[in-house]
């Protein structure tokens, strides 16, 4: 036997024990590998704050110098152990000098508590809970004071067997050449510490600037996958490679040139085709007509041409009389086959027979006043062929929810004296009477919009009608609702996928108004028409009277967008048709479910897709507003998927504006604000337009040189503009964002309270902090008053489009109802109309600046096909010390350290989030996270929130999250960073990690994926969680929809019958049906925007949602939004157990009641229940909240037995509402 002697504190123990190995004659004495030394001491492990009966005791002599790795005495007489040193491994009971906040001296003397101990001698800490209740009430001496560490025996059982490492001995690395150490030293050190990775020196000091470099050649664009055999075909001859195989400068601007080519010319066709005297593209079709399948930019013959033209005519008469007997064909099934005979009036009133003659004659005249592709006389709904539950919204139109009584103001419309304004108004008012959306009606008006022409170009006007004015948007309620953003519809493309833009006519206008809101919606046309010439006379005998009323949903009524989006997702899914038939192009089959987290997860495939019988991903359409985006997987089937919701849009008399269409590309143009291509070689890519990078690039350069010349004074108004514009493109770049924190605290240094940098000073936190057990995490981004990309996208297409002027105009806050949000907060700004400029504004426009060099818009992959490998790593840094652990597909690494005294006073939230960037920065510099998609997990939240807020209010936090986008930019790395519980860290393995432990979790050889539970629904996890439910809400057969019932069943849809013209129907169940939700964290988002769709249609349904609470910055917003009632259940709980580690959220959708005020969600009495629910959870007493549950449950049968008084009464309503 070879003798080999091995001590604690080479282990990174902090006893001073040591121990004899003998190895055999085979194996060297040498085996057990000694870590890079982690110096520990008693302090890395005793508690300042332990509570006991301990004897104060003044604080020691500062120390000359640091100790040497050994035991400490405070003085000669070696009765007092300093807590910098070892523990005597013979007095294991020893009187330790130790600071304590409760002590008026500041120390105490004591020994070890159990806990302390049970870390100090390396014990795992999944032994805690035998070992505290055996020796915490005894004075015995603990089994393993004189024992060999288990950290060294577990490290001598790694080398020589590879014992505890994922894939075996030859793929063990645990531990091996990748420990890292702080060395703790009397060398000064800065804040940021050095970290040795073998014999690799990196230094991680602080932000690296931006301000001297030239764009990195993979800036934004996520690197060289862009250099496949299609991007190279636009390169010019004889350009040079850089010689690492990064794009060079010029590479990256004619691949940004050549996508800005074909958005430039989307872009000028879609300019175009705004204007309403636009040609109809009519050679789209022809030439699909020519070709059999696929358009070509050949045009077609003029002999086939005209052929087409004539069938054309042809096939639109038939169109009419079909739609003739239809209309005859309703009346007879409705009133009888002698509804002939039947009166049509009574008294002069029109019977319900009169009525339903007239709606069918306006269709009718609708319909023969259109030719094959324009509707010149404007659209009318054809109902009757609307799915049943749907028929009653689309003859009369989505309810108005009245606050209180309509307006009274019958205030006249004033002259207009400019001749140019008043010709607009008559023409354009003259065009809404023409189509019949303004009419009279001969009903009692009381009250008038006014109407007035802005100025939107120097040769146009735009109409503004103003329901502001007379106060009727004040009297009314809309609910708030969900648009898709670029988000949604890059996860249901890939890099094969093709586009086709449509666009809905008459937008707004085509949906039927709530009669009850036409006597408030009245116009006064004699300022405008005073018949004195034909056109006037026209007009007026169309409109029937000078007083006219809308009845149509206006532009500029806040219940407008709701109401009409509604309806048009109803027209949206009979276009998608049956999703199991083979001729439907809308068809598929099953949901691919590609979670992280999984064994089998691929980093190149969409984390969730709808896929078709033949294996390719399914034509789908997204709309934004009337913006449609039809996508599918071939260009023949996207075409296809185009034509049948045009064709279905047609026959229920929704206008399709043929004008708009433009040409099937896999580089289409912008949607939603963005532009997203699908590049075969390389993957789905998201840009900005050339023309908003130019106005990016001038605000940035003009900001710059105001500071640069020493302006002190900046406006604040034209700031904030440019701001919100900022934020929009940079939503497109996230790299770019932590660089607009010189905006957000330039806009907040009016307010003082600010450092010279512009930093908020931690006076009203601290004061925060002890008022509320509220983290201070929920108030980092006050400064940064939230920009909401939406929001911004909205009023950019309303400024376009619609109706806009100040004070009046429709906003993005209108037209989604956000004013019901708790998270919009109102933009406030100094008096004076001024602000200062921060001392960091400068620098961060040097870095937006050259960031932004390039002339065109860099291209950013969002989904690579050339993802190499998907990473998942753990970082916690406890109070002295820090770990990572990174798996691999077949191996663990990990990196331990300790802090140095310089970053021991820091915050746990900076020492928890530099931990996570250095983690990042050594294994990227390793080359292990190049083209890698990186899960890095935290038990920190306020880390979570800054990274993805892509800023924070604490300098040094800010600057580390700069450090983590700069590596995303280098290394075409993907950051998911997750909040996980501190629990949850412990059972890993890092949190043992950090303290020295390696013993645990993935360090004792657990599969890292055991602890990624991204992929696995609450019901998977927890099968009695259903029960559970199944009780409060008594459904014994209630259970969670699948991902395929996400898109169908929850919507409301149950099945489907073909009808008489052949169209396939679908058919929705009864009003209160319950469904569960139950979404993997991975893809909450995905369900839950589709949840708000479903919502949307149906307000008369019952929704539960439960998500463990990860990855909550994808899906959150969404969750607030559509719950009426939500709750956290803790890990613990009786109906959710303490292995699931991180807590339950639980929301619940409550269908809109019958009285004010119309959604639950608003009244004071669910903020009650949620009070009461928080406290029963909290305490665990009880029926873990069943019974409020029940309560809440019941509550909407019982309010529709009530009268409106009482249900405002039992929902808590204030008086003053009640008056009003």
């Amino acid at each position: 036997m070879s003798p080999a002697y091995r001590t604690h504190a080479d282990f990174g123990g902090a006893t001073s024990a040591g121990h004899v190995f003998g190895f055999g004659s085979n194996i060297s004495a040498s085996a057990p590998p000694i870590p890079p030394n982690v110096c520990r001491g008693l302090a890395h492990f005793m508690s300042v704050s332990l509570e006991g009966n301990f004897p104060s005791h003044p604080p020691p002599p500062p120390l000359a110098s640091l100790p040497p790795h050994g035991v400490c005495y405070v003085d000669s007489s070696g009765a007092l152990l300093r807590r910098e040193g070892l523990l005597p491994c013979t007095k294991p009971d020893a009187l330790i000098l130790c600071p304590s906040v409760f002590s008026p001296q500041g120390y105490v003397v004591r020994k070890l508590s159990v806990a302390e101990a049970l870390r100090v001698y390396s014990i795992p800490s999944s032994y805690d809970s035998a070992l505290l209740s055996a020796f915490s009430t005894t004075a015995n001496p603990l089994p393993f004071e004189s024992s060999a560490s288990p950290d060294i025996l577990t490290s001598i059982a790694h080398h020589l067997w590879g014992v505890g490492c994922e894939g075996g001995a030859e793929g063990s690395e645990v531990g091996v050449c990748n420990t890292v150490s702080d060395e703790v030293d009397d060398t000064p050190t800065n804040d940021d510490a050095e970290c040795y990775m073998g014999d690799t020196l990196t230094d991680v000091d602080g932000e690296r600037s931006l301000l001297e470099e030239k764009p990195h050649a993979g800036l934004l664009n996520n690197g060289v996958e862009l250099l496949s055999t299609e991007v190279h075909s636009s390169l010019c001859a004889g350009e040079e490679v850089s010689d690492d195989g990064d794009l060079t400068k010029q590479q990256v601007e004619n691949i940004g040139a050549e996508a800005q080519g074909n958005i430039q010319e989307v872009m000028d066709q879609t300019k175009a085709a705004k204007a309403d005297d636009a040609s109809v593209p009519v050679h789209l079709w022809n030439d699909v007509i020519k070709e059999g399948s696929s358009p070509r930019r050949d045009r077609c013959s003029g002999c086939v041409d005209y052929a087409v033209s004539v069938l054309r005519e042809w096939v639109l008469k038939i169109f009419w009389k079909k739609l003739r007997t239809d209309c005859i064909a309703h009346l007879r099934k409705k009133y009888g086959e002698s509804w002939m005979d039947l009166p049509r009036a009574i008294n002069g009133q029109p019977t319900k027979l009169g009525v339903e003659i007239q709606a069918l004659s306006n269709i009718m005249w609708h319909a023969t006043e259109a030719n094959w592709f324009e509707y010149k006389s404007g659209s009318t709904l054809h109902y009757f062929r609307f799915p049943i539950f749907y028929q009653g919204i689309a003859k009369e139109g989505v309810r108005v929810f009245f606050e209180k009584d309509g307006p009274t103001s019958m205030r006249a419309q004033p002259p207009v004296a400019d001749e140019n304004a008043r010709a607009v108004l008559r023409s354009k008012v003259g065009k809404v009477i023409k189509r019949g959306y303004l009419f009279g009606s001969g009903i009692r008006l009381r009250s008038l919009i006014r109407y007035f022409a802005v100025p939107k170009t120097d040769k146009d006007f735009r109409i503004v009608y103003d329901a502001t004015a007379n106060n009727l948007n004040e009297a009314v309620w809309a609910p708030s609702f969900w648009l898709p953003t670029v988000d949604t519809l890059v996860r249901y493309v890939d890099a094969e996928s093709w586009m086709m833009d449509r666009d809905m006519g008459d937008m707004f206008l085509n949906f039927p108004l709530d009669r009850r809101v036409w006597p408030y919606t009245g116009l006064n046309l004699e300022s405008l028409f005073d018949g004195t010439d034909e056109e006037d006379a026209t007009i007026l005998k169309m409109a029937g009277s000078y007083w006219v009323h809308w009845g149509r949903c206006l532009m500029g009524f806040k219940p407008s967008p709701y109401n009409s989006i509604k309806t048009a997702m109803v027209v949206e899914e009979v276009a998608r048709g049956d999703r199991q038939c083979d001729e439907n192009p809308f068809q598929w089959n099953h949901i691919r479910l590609n979670l992280p987290g999984n064994v089998d997860y691929d980093p190149s495939l969409s984390w969730i897709s709808k896929m078709r019988k033949d294996g390719l991903i399914a034509c789908d359409v997204f709309t934004f507003v009337d913006d449609e985006r039809v996508t599918g997987a071939t260009r023949e089937l996207t075409w296809q998927a185009g034509h049948r919701l045009a064709y279905i849009q047609a026959y229920l008399g929704l206008q399709d504006a043929a004008r708009k269409l433009r040409e099937l590309s896999k580089r289409g143009g912008a949607w939603s604000g963005s532009v997203v291509h699908t590049i075969s070689d390389v993957g789905v890519c998201v840009l900005t337009t050339e023309e908003k990078w130019k106005r990016f690039r001038d605000i940035i350069e003009k900001w710059r040189v105001r500071v640069e010349r020493g302006d002190q004074k900046l406006d604040h108004k034209e700031l904030q503009k440019d701001r919100g514009f900022c934020v929009h493109v940079c939503n497109n770049y996230p790299a770019m964002k932590p660089f607009l924190k010189g905006f957000h605290l330039s806009l907040e240094m009016w307010r003082g309270n600010r450092d010279a940098e512009g930093w908020k000073l931690p006076t009203r936190l601290h004061n925060i902090k002890e008022e509320s057990d509220e983290d201070v995490s929920a108030y980092e981004d006050e400064e940064e008053v939230h920009v909401d990309m939406d929001e911004v996208v909205l009023d950019q297409k309303l400024d376009e489009e619609y109706q806009s002027n100040g004070d009046t105009a429709t906003t993005a806050t209108d037209l989604t109802g956000e004013n019901d949000q708790e998270h919009v907060e109102v933009l406030r700004a100094p008096a004076s109309g001024e602000t200062t400029p921060a001392k960091r504004f400068l620098d961060d426009l040097k870095a937006l600046s050259n960031l932004s060099e390039t002339d065109s818009p860099p291209v950013r992959v969002v989904r690579s096909k050339t993802v190499i490998s998907a990473v998942y790593g753990f970082g916690d840094a406890s109070g002295k010390g820090f770990c990572g652990t990174l798996g691999y597909h077949d191996h663990v690494n990990y990196r331990i350290g300790v802090w140095g005294p310089d970053e021991e006073s820091e915050s746990s939230n900076y020492k928890e989030l530099r931990n996570l960037v250095e983690t990042c920065e050594e294994e990227a510099l390793a080359g292990r996270l190049f083209n890698a998609e990186f899960f890095l997990f935290t038990d920190n939240s306020t880390a979570e929130a800054c990274f993805y807020r892509g800023s924070s209010k604490s300098k040094l936090l800010h600057e580390l999250v700069v450090r983590l986008r700069k590596l995303e930019m280098d290394y075409n790395l993907t950051i998911h960073l997750i909040h996980v519980a501190g629990d949850r860290m412990i059972d890993q393995g890092t949190d043992g990690g950090s303290r020295g432990s390696l013993l645990e979790g993935v360090l004792a050889g657990k599969p890292m994926l055991d602890f990624v539970d991204l992929a696995k629904t609450a019901m998977e996890r927890h099968e009695p969680l259903l029960d559970w439910i199944r009780g409060w809400t008594n459904d014994k057969s209630l259970s969670p929809l699948t991902p395929e019932e996400w898109f169908v069943k929850a919507h409301g849809i149950w099945g489907g019958k073909i009808n008489s013209d052949g169209i396939w129907m679908p058919l929705h169940e009864k009003k209160y049906q319950v469904h569960l939700w139950s979404p993997p964290p991975a893809v909450a988002d995905a369900a839950l925007e589709e949840l708000l769709k479903a919502r949307h249609k149906r307000s008369d349904t019952y929704h539960i949602i439960t998500i463990p609470r990860l990855m909550t910055p994808r899906w959150r917003r969404l969750f607030s939004k559509v719950v009426d009632f939500s709750c956290e259940i803790p890990a613990g709980s009786a109906q959710w157990p303490a292995n699931m580690f991180e807590p339950l959220w639980l929301g619940i959708v409550l269908p809109f009641t019958i009285h004010r005020p119309w959604q639950l969600k608003r009244a004071p009495l669910l903020l009650e229940l949620e009070r009461e629910m928080r406290q029963v959870l909290k305490s665990g007493e009880g029926d873990g909240g069943g019974h409020i549950l029940r309560k809440l449950w019941s509550l909407n049968t019982r309010l529709s037995k009530l009268p409106p008084s009482l249900a405002r009464q039992v929902l808590r309503m204030p008086r003053e509402e009640e008056r009003n």
